[in-house]
């Protein structure tokens, strides 16, 4: 179970009745729970090439700008910066 206090984060892995989900909050590419300038900083170090966004984070930073598959790029950067 899930404490009433508890911060969902992108990443975070919840069952129910059997099945298994990942949550993925639009922009939330760090997992805290909240769209930060944090959250800009990680896509654009994925855009940098210093680090990799990968499953749940990718999904998180891909929601922001209507995105499903392809190249992280500084306009998926604005977007979030945007969102905040």
């Amino acid at each position: 179970a899930v404490e009433s206090t508890a911060i969902l984060g992108t990443g975070i892995v919840i069952t129910a009745d059997s099945t298994t989900y990942t949550v993925v909050i639009k922009g939330d590419v760090d997992g805290d729970g909240a769209v930060t300038v944090g959250d800009a900083s990680a896509v654009m170090a994925s855009v940098h090439g210093t680090s990799t966004l990968t499953g749940a984070y990718k999904d998180a930073a891909y929601e922001v700008s209507g995105k499903t598959t392809g190249a992280l790029n500084i306009l998926d950067v604005m977007a979030l910066l945007n969102s905040i």
